[in-house]
């Protein structure tokens, strides 16, 4: 199997995966009485429907940026990607530098910075391996 067809594959898979998963978010969206929400909630839900969007709009983005790099010299993903690395690399260390520092017995805020580095470094890893394909 060539590279142009495991991207192809891969791009399938996710397409697929996303598809189905909106879907169902749909079908919840269509179930759901917003106005039973209090401003809070509601503020929450737009935050994560934001955050399900927002890619979608980077990828439009992202396909146009294609078509305009059809030589492939332009290298701005590139170095995008490799900030953000940077930038998620050092959020974690300087978290775990403060987590170190303060040496204080475990509470509910310890945990959530537990759960925020553990994210931050998912989310380093998540990068590099996609920038493996």
């Amino acid at each position: 199997m060539d590279i142009l067809s495991k991207i192809l594959n891969y791009e399938s898979r996710v397409f697929n995966e996303y598809t189905t998963k909106r879907q169902l978010m749909l079908s919840d969206l269509s179930c759901l009485n917003i106005c039973t929400l209090d401003k809070d909630q509601i503020n929450v839900f737009i935050h994560d429907l934001k955050c399900i969007i927002d890619p979608v709009k980077t990828s439009i983005s992202e396909i146009d940026y294609y078509f305009t790099n059809k030589d492939f010299k332009k290298t701005d993903n590139l170095k995008h990607l490799e900030q953000l690395k940077t930038i998620s690399l050092l959020y974690f260390l300087l978290n775990q530098s403060e987590t170190d520092d303060t040496e204080t017995p475990e509470s509910d805020s310890d945990s959530d910075s537990d759960k925020s580095s553990e994210s931050v470094s998912l989310s380093v890893s998540e990068l590099a391996s996609s920038s493996d394909v």
